[in-house]
C-alpha cells in the first residue's frame, strides 16, 4: 500500500511540476501569454526563472505583436484620415449642390415681369390685386355709364315730348296766325269795300 501511495505522490508530483513553457505561444493577447508564461516558469526562492532563449522568444513575440498592431493603428489612421478627406470633398460637393440646388430654386420661383424680376407669389399677389381694382374700375364705370344711359333716355324721353308739345303749339300758332290772318284780310277787304 505505501507502494501506491509512493506512485501516487510521485505522479501527482510529476504532473504539478511538469510545466508546458511554450503554452503562452497559443494565447492571443499579450496579457494572456504573459500570464501562462508567467503560470510556466520555474519558481525558485521567491524568483522566476527565465532562460535567456525564452526571454528573447517572449521579446520576439511581444514586439511582434507591438509592430502588428502599430502597423494596424497606422492603417486605421491612414484609413480615417482618407475618409475624414473623402467627407471634406463630399461636404463640398454637396455645398456646392446646394447652392445650385437654391439658385435653381430661386430661378423656378421667379418671373420676369414688365418692372423686373419678382417671386410668383409676389407677382400673383400684384395681378390678383391689378385684376380686382381692375373690376372696380370697370363697375364703377358701368354704373357710371348705366346712369348716364337713364339720365339721357329720360333726357330723350323730356325732349320728344317737348318736341311734340312744340310741334303742336307751333301748329296751334300757325292756325291761329292763319285764322287772325284771314280775319284781318276780311276785314281789310271789309274796311276796302266800305271805303269804296
Amino acid at each position: 500500500m505505501k507502494f501506491i501511495y509512493l506512485v501516487l505522490f510521485l505522479a501527482i508530483c510529476t504532473t504539478s511540476f511538469s510545466r508546458d513553457e511554450q503554452a503562452w505561444k497559443s494565447e492571443k493577447s499579450i496579457e494572456k501569454q504573459y500570464e501562462v508564461m508567467k503560470e510556466n516558469l520555474k519558481f525558485y526562492g521567491g524568483y522566476y526563472l527565465v532562460t535567456e532563449e525564452q526571454f528573447k522568444e517572449y521579446y520576439t513575440s511581444y514586439s511582434d505583436t507591438i509592430k502588428n498592431l502599430k502597423s494596424a493603428i497606422k492603417q486605421d489612421q491612414d484609413n480615417i484620415k482618407a475618409k475624414s478627406d473623402q467627407i471634406k470633398t463630399l461636404t463640398s460637393e454637396l455645398k456646392v449642390t446646394q447652392e445650385n440646388l437654391n439658385a435653381s430654386l430661386s430661378r423656378e420661383d421667379t418671373i420676369l415681369s414688365f418692372w423686373g424680376e419678382t417671386t410668383k407669389g409676389a407677382f400673383a399677389t400684384v395681378m390678383y390685386i391689378m385684376v380686382f381694382v381692375l373690376a372696380g374700375v370697370a363697375s364703377f364705370l358701368f354704373l357710371l355709364f348705366a346712369r348716364s344711359n337713364k339720365l339721357t333716355v329720360s333726357a330723350q324721353n323730356d325732349f320728344e315730348k317737348l318736341q311734340e308739345e312744340y310741334e303742336s303749339h307751333k301748329k296751334r300758332a300757325l292756325e291761329r296766325e292763319m285764322k287772325i290772318n284771314r280775319e284781318l284780310q276780311t276785314e281789310r277787304n271789309k274796311n276796302a269795300s266800305r271805303v269804296k
